[in-house]
């Protein structure tokens, strides 16, 4: 009899274990797929994340009927940074490395169209390069501030 009892026992000690170790897996698995759906992701309301502090930035206006894919490029290396579309903005942050040496050239490929690569533009970290794309791509221009 008393075997019987401490069987009983030991099965209502395993059970209770089971649901704490599967309810310790459902609060786990809610926790994560929580985060997965935040991204962690802050921006200015228009869809882009804001530029890593001291980052370069690219501020390009497309005034070209194409759409214009932007590239930086530093040692013959091309870096893509995104695509504007025709007649419109975009906002692209340059990766460290392609201006590493304090200087950037920017490559604009119009789809359907011949690539322009500007002179080296001569830039510090935080600063932003306010890039205007024109329809004859070498009479585009660019500023820093």
């Amino acid at each position: 009899m008393e075997r019987a009892v401490r069987a009983a026992a030991s099965r209502g000690a395993r059970q209770c274990g089971r649901r704490r170790r599967a309810a310790r897996l459902a609060i786990l698995g809610a926790l994560v797929a929580a985060g997965a759906c935040g991204g962690g992701r802050v921006d200015g309301g228009d869809g882009a994340l804001p530029a890593p502090r001291g980052a370069i930035t690219v501020a390009a206006e497309n005034n070209h009927w194409n759409d214009v894919t932007v590239y930086a490029v530093r040692d013959g290396t091309r870096f893509r940074l995104g695509t504007v579309t025709a007649m419109n903005r975009g906002s692209f942050t340059v990766p460290a490395a392609a201006a590493a040496a304090g200087e950037v050239r920017l490559l604009l490929d119009p789809i359907g169209g011949s690539a322009y690569l500007t002179e080296p533009v001569l830039v510090r970290p935080g600063q932003v390069i306010e890039l205007s794309i024109e329809n004859h791509l070498p009479l585009s221009s660019w500023s820093v501030r």
